[in-house]
């Protein structure tokens, strides 16, 4: 390639040059070849991102959703994962019937992400609701009007509910091809969300 790229620039020029043309366009190549793989490296955390975000978009708003269906209600304990876990990952698995090859290789990435800011938030609402619920308790604990109930309390259903989401977003995960024994969040929630406080 550097033969026939110094030919086309150089023409008939080429055999008045100095030998060391060869090493200049040598270098421009290299210069140019590792221009293009740190863009392509940079698109390829874009998309990453992007389809990560674009996952997770909507989801702290489902969450306090159900935060609201347990406070306002005595539900029973859950059985079922949320509805709308199941498309969490639609953008990428829209993505990967598209590029696969692409999908195969971020899949773990953008799951690893989405898992991580499920989790992050699902913790965060699940130790507000508890600590509420410790000081309403003991509130009517000082007026006489703590009763005992077999309906689980609230942070009680929603611990039941986020761990039904977990393995739901797993099985989602597996489904669109993404090796989840890469994304170690998943175990590690699991074992936050199970019974155990």
């Amino acid at each position: 390639e550097v033969k026939e790229l110094t030919k086309y620039l150089y023409g008939s020029q080429i055999s008045s040059l100095e030998s060391g043309v060869s090493d200049h366009v040598t270098k421009a190549l290299d210069y140019i070849a590792d221009q293009l793989r740190s863009a392509s490296s940079s698109c390829f955390d874009t998309i990453r991102i992007s389809l990560g975000n674009e996952c997770i978009e909507g989801v702290p708003q489902h969450l306090k959703s159900t935060v609201g269906i347990y406070r306002l209600s005595n539900h029973k304990a859950p059985t079922t994962a949320s509805g709308f876990v199941a498309s969490i990952l639609k953008p990428f698995a829209d993505f990967a019937k598209e590029h696969p090859d692409e999908a195969s290789a971020m899949g773990a990435d953008v799951v690893t992400h989405v898992v991580t800011e499920y989790g992050n938030q699902a913790i965060k609402i699940c130790e507000e609701v508890k600590n509420t619920e410790a000081a309403l308790k003991r509130f009517r604990k000082n007026k006489n009007k703590d009763k005992e109930s077999s309906v689980p309390s609230t942070a009680e259903c929603l611990r039941m509910q986020f761990l039904l989401d977990i393995q739901e977003l797993k099985r989602s995960a597996t489904e669109v091809k993404v090796d989840v024994a890469q994304v170690v969040q998943f175990n590690q929630l699991e074992e936050q969300f199970q019974e155990s406080n």
